[in-house]
């Protein structure tokens, strides 16, 4: 059926295995079929006789990186090796979320209370009678360190109102 000798059977199974570590870099950690396939690919090779070499992380098979539903492996091929850098499990993308979520939650306290003390300084009056919300600057005293403070808050607050910002 086939003139190859079993020399170039041999050079073949070679070739197979250094493309296959090398196609194990670019699939593994992929959000796209590129995982699945490749690791169809590497169960034809295995069946094969194809002697291959585990890559750093001690396993020949590629990871999806959006989880273990994704990959094509069984149980017993995702348990070979150890957990690559950069890969997530399921758990780490939940607790990261679950931070992701705690940090958001304590930012917007952080604003309301902001916001709550900016609202607070409605009531400042300079002594020399400038009031945080004055519409005129007339009786600002540039040299005043109050004036000179209130002032800009002033301004950026009246463009917010006002629609800029």
């Amino acid at each position: 059926m086939s003139d190859r000798t079993m020399a170039d059977d041999r050079e073949l199974r070679e070739i197979a295995a250094g493309l296959h570590w090398m196609a194990r870099r670019y699939a593994d950690g992929r959000m796209s079929y590129a995982a699945s396939s490749f690791n169809a690919w590497t169960r034809r090779l295995l069946a094969m006789g194809v002697e291959l070499n585990p890559t750093g992380d001690g396993t020949v098979w590629a990871r999806d990186g959006m989880g273990r539903a994704f990959d094509g492996l069984t149980d017993e091929e995702a348990a070979q090796g150890r957990e690559p850098d950069g890969i997530y499990t399921d758990s780490t993308v939940e607790q990261l979320r679950a931070e992701l979520e705690r940090s958001q939650r304590e930012t917007a306290a952080l604003l309301l209370a902001a916001n709550q003390a900016i609202a607070g300084l409605a009531d400042l009056v300079c002594v020399h009678g400038a009031t945080f919300d004055s519409n005129e600057y007339p009786d600002w005293d540039s040299h005043c360190p109050a004036c000179a403070a209130l002032r800009p808050l002033v301004v950026a607050l009246k463009q917010k109102d006002d629609g800029f910002e």
